[in-house]
């Protein structure tokens, strides 16, 4: 069940892709953020109801550490491939924040909602809730799938997705030795590359409610952080590529804002939008494989 449930939720997520620009099939995209807040809602009410409040505290407080080892590793990894440094001199402008606000509410709601302590079977809800997205995600995320958005900067995009990956296989062994096991579960964690409404119930499906917990705060606070951080390296080292893959599958929309004002290039802009694009559909597929070699 657990190797046919991964190959489902592709097998769904591929042909979301495939029939996403069928006029009759695309009103489904539109329903694409209810899905996300049903699930989120779902995981955190799991939670709320399998878990202490002593034990959420601990949660969040190491999915905080792992999110700034991911974030920082990642950088690493991307100075370290970038073999010519070229350095840039932007002028960092004040940027607009877009804290979450929204899809933390739904998180903080589901584990009030948990602590009625109503059982349900989460598990099988969350599954079926999962086929549904990986369907939504793929005809949402085939409206970007535009040959000039792919096109452009996409040397550059390929790039900062190489250095988002490879820092978040290293970012996974760290986070392993740190205790979050298996490696399954912390690779898994690494290479959500930010996509915390899919990667905590996914997760916490195939490990537990804890692990969807960890999964979920650690790339929701991996993005907060991103308006934060970036600004300040952007000060010190000036690596478009490297900066772009700390946002992960957040820099098409979410952190876009972020790049536009601190890179000042519309060429790095589009790096970001079709970087995010990238890592956006290669995350539904590489999670769900990563979880099969249990």
């Amino acid at each position: 069940m657990f190797y046919i449930d991964s190959v489902i939720f592709i097998g769904l997520y591929v042909s979301g892709i495939l029939v996403g620009k069928n006029r009759y099939v695309k009103v489904a995209g539109d329903y694409f953020q209810y899905v996300v807040f049903s699930l989120i809602f779902i995981m955190a009410m799991w939670a709320g109801y399998s878990l202490s409040t002593s034990s959420l505290a601990s949660l969040a407080l190491f999915s905080l550490i792992y999110s700034i080892i991911i974030i920082f590793t990642t950088y690493i990894i991307g100075i370290a491939l970038n073999f010519s440094l070229t350095f840039r001199n932007y002028k960092v402008e004040k940027v607009k924040t877009q804290f979450q606000w929204k899809y933390l509410l739904v998180f903080i709601l589901g584990l009030v909602a948990g602590v009625s302590k109503l059982n349900l079977p989460y598990d099988l809800l969350i599954q079926y809730m999962l086929y549904i997205l990986a369907f939504v995600a793929g005809v949402s995320i085939r409206g970007f799938l535009t040959k000039e958005i792919l096109l452009k900067s996409l040397t550059s995009s390929i790039y900062s997705v190489v250095i988002a990956f490879s820092g978040a296989v290293v970012a996974s062994v760290l986070l392993y030795f740190l205790g979050l096991r298996p490696f399954q579960l912390s690779l898994g964690v690494s290479i959500a590359n930010g996509w915390y409404s899919f990667a905590g119930p996914f997760l916490g499906l195939y490990y537990g409610s804890s692990a969807g917990v960890i999964g979920f705060l650690t790339n929701f606070l991996r993005e907060q952080l991103t308006f934060i951080i970036v600004p300040t390296l952007a000060r010190i080292l000036p690596l478009p590529e490297p900066l772009i893959a700390i946002g992960g599958a957040t820099s098409m929309d979410t952190t876009l804002g972020v790049y536009m004002g601190v890179l000042n290039s519309k060429k790095d802009s589009i790096t970001a939008i079709v970087s995010g694009v990238i890592i956006t559909i290669l995350v539904p597929i590489v999670l769900p494989i990563s979880v099969i070699f249990k």
